[in-house]
Parts: structure tokens; C-alpha cells; sequence
């Protein structure tokens, strides 16, 4: 059998947001040390995004009763234009020691921050709900506050201008005895930039769903930006990917294959919030971070290969978080296929057929029965 070769390093690119980091000298290991691998060169630069879900009660017969949140960046820089869920870099005032006061004085549950923890570091989620404040407006803090528009958009405009205000925010600002809702997020998945690539970042997706619909409460002040983003909009995971596919927005795989896990495994929000609420959980191949590994398909094109497809490296015990799992490969296909033109990437597909799981799931196959082909 011919397994496709290592894709030339010239021609592979990084779809991760640009981030800065607290320490941009500290190495990090690759995230799968159990086969040997050494860490790698280059620093890992720490970042967080934002999966927003709400309520939809007018969506097309078939489709999703939800929409997710998704903001198209401004068209400067090596990620311009490209349609992302909201998120960022993380900065050093996220892990501000000071932030144990705020959700003490907040009432927010010690245990529940702790457990939390368990699956990423909480500057994660600090840095996630900043960058949702600050690139949307949308302030998700506890205890429940009814927010005026000019509060959100003055200290929208302080934090963006300078992202340690987001604490001072809540230490003696409008939000003092309030703090940043972190048991709103629910982790997702942590996808981290391949190790033959000089620019890496380590990024934790989070779910937060929402009570009320887009247009309700805090979403009613939802906008773009107009400086790192130029325009949001509230649509199904169908939708969105039938954007992608007709060519009318621009993507990069982790975006890609969340909405399509979200499309075929999470068809409704009864879906989403039973996740949401803890009563479903994520299989161990999906809490372990997804370390592409590039290859090239006999026909020039690029596949990212990730953590259980039977190309892919990684096996043995893996970290996730403050846990771990164990990763075996027994033949399954957890692959991403894409096409690339001048204007990035023209077509995405995804296969993931995995031993133990119970729905596999590929493209065209809208119910996720079987598995797709590439």
C-alpha cells in the first residue's frame, strides 16, 4: 500500500488565528510525547475561540432549531477575510492572580472553576469570554445583570484598546461584584498547528449556549467591530457550510469540521444542551487535542491526518488537560481533505469512520449514517 508522503513545508500553511503570548520564548512539546516524538522547535502560542450557540424558532423544515454565532475577519493580514467563531489571543492579564477575588466576590463556585480546569487552564476561558466582549459585544458575566448599551459599548472599546481592563472591569468598574461567566463555556476541542509549521498555536474551543434567541438581551448589542472584524451573522451550521461550499465565504479546516461535527452529531438544541448540561460527553478521540499531521494525496492535494486515523502517529496515553486518554488505532479515518487556489482554500471535506463510535460521518451524507469518501 502507498501511503501519500510528507507534504512539502512550502506549500503547507497555517489556518490558526494570530495570537500573541505571555512567554513567546517557551517552547512546548509536541502533544503526543508517548511515541517518542521531541519536542518540537518553535514556540506554541496559546489562543481561544468561541462556539455561540442560540435559539432559532425560523429555520427551514430540516435544518438546525439553533444558530451559531460567526464573524468574518477584517482583510488585512495572512488570515484576512475568513470566517471565524469569535476568539483570539491570550493575553497575560487573562491569568491575573486577581481574577480568585473577582469570582469570589462574583459567588462563583470554587469547585466548578477547578473541575473546569480539568480540561483547560482557566485563562482559557478568561481569554475566551474577553475576546467575545471585545470582537462582538457580547458580555457574558454572572451573577445575571441587565447591561445598558452605552456600558457595553465604553468598556468594549476599553478592553479593546487594552485587554487588561476586561479585570479591571470587574474589580471597580461596571461590573464590580460581577465576574466573567466561565460556567457558561463547556470545552470543546483543542486543535493545535502541525509540528512542521514555524508558527504554532495551541487553541480550546468552547460551547456556550444560549436561553434566548439572537436579538434578545445581550445580543441585541451583537456587531462587528469594524478593526479585526468586519461583519457577524447568526446562521445554521447547514447554512454556513453551504456558504463555504458555493465559494461565498472562505474557511479553515478547524472551523470546518466543528460545524460539520456540529451539523451531523448535534442536529438540534436538545443536542447541544444535553452537552451543554453534562448528560452527553464527548468521545476520547474527541477530548484528545487534534494534531494535524499534513500529508500530500497522489493527486497534489493536501490531507491533515488527526489523532486515531490509522496514518497518523500519534498512540499510547495522551494529556488532555489535567487527565488523559488512551489513544489506539484499530484502522479508523479521522482525515480532512482539501483543495487549495489562490484565494486559499476552494474545498474542505472531512471522513472520520472511527472504531467504538456509533455514527460515522463524511461528506454528502447528510444524516451521517456511513462513511463518506474522500
Amino acid at each position: 500500500m502507498n501511503f501519500p508522503r510528507l507534504i512539502p513545508r512550502s506549500i503547507i500553511f497555517t489556518w490558526t488565528p494570530t495570537v500573541s503570548r505571555t512567554n513567546p520564548t517557551a517552547s512546548t512539546p509536541c502533544c503526543f510525547m508517548s511515541t517518542g516524538t521531541k519536542p518540537a522547535p518553535w514556540p506554541i502560542r496559546p489562543a481561544s475561540s468561541v462556539i455561540i450557540a442560540a435559539p432559532a424558532h425560523d429555520t427551514e423544515p430540516g435544518d438546525a432549531n439553533y444558530r451559531i454565532l460567526m464573524i468574518q475577519r477584517a482583510s488585512k493580514g495572512p488570515f484576512g477575510g475568513l470566517t471565524v467563531y469569535p476568539g483570539g489571543a491570550i493575553e497575560a492579564s487573562d491569568a491575573d492572580p486577581e481574577w480568585t477575588s473577582v469570582f469570589q466576590k462574583a459567588g462563583v463556585d470554587a469547585s466548578d472553576l477547578e473541575r473546569r480546569s480539568r480540561e483547560a487552564e482557566q485563562r482559557f476561558y478568561v481569554g475566551a469570554l474577553r475576546e467575545t466582549f471585545e470582537e462582538v459585544g457580547i458580555l457574558l458575566a454572572t451573577p445575571k445583570k441587565r447591561w445598558t448599551e452605552d456600558e457595553i459599548s465604553e468598556w468594549r472599546v476599553k478592553v479593546h484598546n487594552d485587554a487588561s481592563q476586561f479585570i479591571h472591569m470587574f474589580k471597580d468598574g461596571v461590573g464590580k461584584g460581577y465576574a466573567p461567566d466561565v460556567g457558561r463555556l463547556v470545552h470543546w476541542a483543542n486543535w493545535i498547528t502541525p509540528a512542521i509549521e514555524s508558527k504554532r498555536f495551541d487553541t480550546h474551543f468552547f460551547l456556550a449556549v444560549l436561553p434566548y434567541p439572537a436579538g434578545f438581551a445581550h445580543t441585541k448589542y451583537t456587531a462587528a467591530d469594524g478593526k479585526e472584524t468586519v461583519s457577524v451573522q447568526w446562521v445554521t451550521p447547514k447554512e454556513v457550510l453551504t456558504q463555504f461550499k458555493e465559494g461565498k465565504i472562505r474557511m479553515f479546516p478547524p472551523q470546518y469540521y466543528t460545524l460539520r461535527d456540529l451539523q451531523v452529531n448535534y442536529p438540534t438544541l436538545a443536542h447541544l444542551s444535553a452537552f451543554a448540561q453534562g448528560s452527553k460527553s464527548r468521545t476520547p478521540f474527541e477530548r484528545v487535542p487534534m494534531c494535524p499531521e499534513a500529508k500530500q494525496t497522489p493527486d497534489g492535494n493536501l490531507m491533515l491526518v488527526l489523532p486515531g486515523d490509522e496514518l497518523h502517529t500519534s498512540e499510547g496515553r495522551v494529556a488532555v488537560g489535567k487527565d488523559t486518554v488512551e489513544v489506539v488505532k484499530r484502522g479508523g479515518r479521522n482525515r480532512v481533505l482539501t483543495k487549495r487556489d489562490k484565494g486559499g482554500m476552494s474545498d474542505i471535506r472531512v471522513e472520520r469512520n472511527m472504531p467504538g463510535e456509533w455514527m460515522s460521518w463524511g461528506e454528502g451524507l447528510d444524516d451521517g449514517r456511513r462513511s463518506g469518501v474522500l
